[in-house]
């Protein structure tokens, strides 16, 4: 079977800069530079393997696990050379080469063609790389351009290994072989490998035709295409070969991903999405195929209590929660250490405190900033009790959590808070004690902080990103106040402003909607004084308003927690006294249903579902508070918790496994439920699987504090059971798909 994969952002593409440098380790205390932070080599994350050891541990961990069971033996021996083939796949790379400027002069010749990678498979004899022998494949550039990958040419060499040695056969073996196929074969044009898998039934140490159970080609990479032009000039020197990232595998049983199984992932050290690059850590972004060997469909845990008796273990200023590299990290307070850092793995004994980065009081991790994930690390403000509240970072070991700046010198708080992560570095707003609160950046290499303007010159605070932040065409894009108003500025070699809506007044940019980049422009909302608050777009250059939706110097949008969305190629947005849902496209503005209303009201933010679809609370003249869904052309009322006109009161919404887990009021049969987890598809009805307290009109309060936290496969919640007040809780289910199978208990 072929491996699943998902779709990867292209590396090249506007966005995250692809870092080439780990930072180095952190000096000593007595050292004036703040440590940068360090890259993950050990700890929570293991020890990085090479592609060979990891593909022969996982066959060897997922064979023991079933050992008499013909069919599991061999889908899991296939899983695994299949996946050794990917990732080498994955490591044929093109390299690139360029050809350095000479001096003004003719044009330069036409570059070379690209170099073609070559693959070989050769017999491996029974040894150090291989105890029962098997075949060694190798990968390389074709240098010389000959056509025959030499000794000289080779990049990396991988061992597929014989099952077991064929001088002592026995029936019932697994056995892989290894088949050349040539160019010009309709799935591998330039040649290839197929590898067969199957069960010895007959013990003579051969894997005959009658016996091969399952098949897979991996094909040879296709040739590199020609060179660019050389640029004006004589001609230049041969440029250095391109770099390349190496291709990881890494093998774990993290229970937040399957109760009780195995878990294998391959990708390339790139540095997509949040990942650093080349920092030898197989990050979630960077992954990009995934198999999971589950042998249950579904766990669940009720932690124990923070503090016993009635006491909340949460509260409104500690109750941060993210997915952290498939890793639950939150915000907990106990009788000992009020509000630390907790960590956990979705079991009871791999849960624990991350840090106690207050030893004398609480640091109350993200009060103003949150948790943000970026550059492989997480990034949130705290308070040491020595520093003031500062910048700190963790890479989920309580060595790897440490202050990343003391902006605000000696015990004074620079309050860090508007995280958002660009190119190399963490971009931010804070009070160094003298210029109030501006923007400022930490370089994730170098691990220095600068500030980057003082837009509010003197005392005043600038807010940088309070309204939000985007990006386009290469450059970041912030809100900001110049102490004549919040007006939206852009930053790539230098800080520019985009909007001025006059001295003295508030514009309030993305006041209401925040900054979102859709149709290669920046939206946002604003008040010129003439029209009320309007939708304005730029697409760094100009300037316009959308229109004026409410027809005069009325405001057609209203502060709430809707937000913009970007859903199948439109925009959508709460606009009216009324709250009703409109979408735009090409910049025009079409009510989407006007009898859906207040959109938003009394909940979490929307939610995307696998479908794209958005989830959002709303009610009709007919209806309370309930469920809606929208794929941008409609919406309407998916599901009523409460009939008739009473509310569902919609709060927490997450996606995961393919359903929406919803917190809503509801009755189930005759008896109010409370505010209690539910969860359904577009195409299901909604089904109650968790009540914190479940008497009739008795409300466990799921999610209270926190919300709903998907974590890989796993949904942590807070919830009051009447007797233990406000403590942890965590569902999980192992969702259908091809990357997961589930698989009979060793034994059975």
């Amino acid at each position: 079977m072929a491996l699943p994969t998902r779709s990867r952002p292209d590396p090249n593409a506007q966005g995250a800069q692809q870092g080439t440098a780990v930072p180095p380790p952190p000096p000593s205390e007595e050292d004036a530079e703040v440590p940068p932070p360090p890259p993950a080599e050990e700890g929570k994350y293991g020890k990085k393997k090479s592609i060979s050891e990891s593909a022969e541990n996982s066959r060897a961990v997922a064979m023991a696990t079933s050992p008499n069971r013909r069919i599991a033996v061999a889908f899991v021996l296939l899983i695994c050379v299949s996946m050794s083939g990917t990732a080498l796949l994955w490591s044929l790379k093109e390299v690139e080469t360029s050809d350095a400027n000479g001096k003004q002069g003719e044009e330069g010749n036409e570059g070379e063609h690209g170099l073609t990678t070559l693959l070989l498979v050769m017999p491996e004899p029974v040894g150090e790389n291989c105890s029962t022998g098997g075949h060694a494949i190798m990968t390389g550039l074709d240098d010389d351009r000959d056509g025959v990958l030499e000794s000289g040419e080779v990049l990396k060499t991988s061992y597929i290994c014989n099952g077991n040695d064929a001088q002592s056969t026995t029936i019932g073996q697994p056995l892989t072989d290894l088949i050349p196929v040539s160019s010009g074969n309709q799935t591998c044009t330039d040649g290839g490998l197929e590898v067969r898998v199957g069960i010895d039934d007959d013990g003579d140490g051969n894997l005959s035709l009658n016996e091969i159970d399952a098949t897979e080609l991996i094909c040879n990479g296709v040739a590199g295409n020609d060179g660019d032009d050389g640029d004006d000039g004589g001609d230049g020197t041969d440029g250095t070969d391109g770099e390349s990232q190496d291709t990881l595998m890494s093998q774990d049983s993290r229970a937040t991903v399957c109760g009780n199984g195995l878990r294998m992932r391959f990708g390339i050290d790139d540095g997509v999405g949040t990942a650093r690059a080349n920092d030898e850590v197989l990050q979630a972004d960077e992954v990009h195929s995934l198999m999971v060997l589950c042998w249950v469909d579904s766990w669940n845990h009720t932690f124990a209590e923070s503090i016993a008796g009635v006491a909340d273990s949460f509260s409104s200023a500690c109750d941060q929660r993210i997915d952290y590299e498939d890793w639950f990290i939150f915000t907990a307070i106990t009788s000992s250490k009020g509000c630390e850092p907790y960590i956990s793995d979705g079991t009871a004994e791999g849960t624990s405190i991350l840090k106690d980065i207050n030893i004398a009081g609480e640091s109350l991790p993200g009060w103003s900033a949150g948790f943000t994930i970026w550059q492989g690390l997480l990034w949130f403000d705290a308070d040491d009790g020595i520093n003031g509240r500062e910048l700190w970072y963790s890479d989920g070991t309580s060595e790897g959590t440490q202050m990343a700046a003391d902006i605000c010198p000696e015990s004074c708080d620079s309050t860090p808070s508007n995280l958002h992560g660009y190119g190399d570095s963490l971009w931010f707003s804070a009070d160094d004690g003298n210029n109030g609160s501006e923007l400022w950046t930490y370089d994730v290499m170098t691990g220095r902080s600068t500030m980057m303007a003082d837009i509010c010159s003197g005392p005043c605070s600038s807010e940088p990103g309070a309204n939000g932040w985007t990006e386009l065409n290469g450059e970041l894009f912030l809100s900001a106040n110049d102490g004549g108003g919040t007006e939206v500025w852009a930053y790539s070699d230098s800080l520019r402003m985009i909007s001025d809506f006059g001295e003295g007044i508030d514009a309030g940019a993305g006041q209401v909607t925040g900054l979102v980049t859709f149709e290669g422009r920046v939206w946002f909302d604003a008040d010129d004084q003439q029209s009320g608050r309007e939708m304005w777009h730029s697409d760094g250059m100009d300037l316009s308003m959308l229109e004026d939706m409410s027809g005069d110097s009325g405001s057609s949008l209203f502060n709430d927690d809707f937000g913009a969305h970007v859903v199948k190629e439109k925009l959508l947005i709460r606009t009216g006294v009324s709250g009703t849902l409109t979408s735009i496209s090409a910049n025009e503005s079409t009510i989407v249903n006007s009898s859906v209303l207040n959109i938003g009201a009394g909940s979490d933010r929307p939610v995307l579902d696998e479908s794209g679809n958005l989830w959002f609370s709303c009610q009709s003249s007919t209806n309370g508070m309930e469920l809606c869904i929208s794929d941008g052309q409609a919406a309407g009322i998916i599901w009523e918790f409460m009939p008739g006109n009473g509310n569902g009161n919609v709060r927490s919404l997450a996606v995961m496994g393919g359903y929406v887990y919803v917190v809503a009021e509801g009755m189930n049969a005759s008896k109010n439920t409370g505010h209690e987890l539910w969860r359904l598809t577009s195409s299901s009805a909604a089904e109650l699987i968790f009540e914190g307290q479940d008497a009739d009109a008795a409300d466990g309060q799921v999610g209270l504090y926190g919300g709903l936290t998907a974590v890989a496969n796993t949904l942590f919640f807070s919830f009051d059971d009447g007797m233990r007040g406000h403590e942890l809780m965590q569902m999980g289910f192992l969702p259908s798909g091809p990357e997961y199978a589930l698989m009979s208990p060793p034994g059975s």
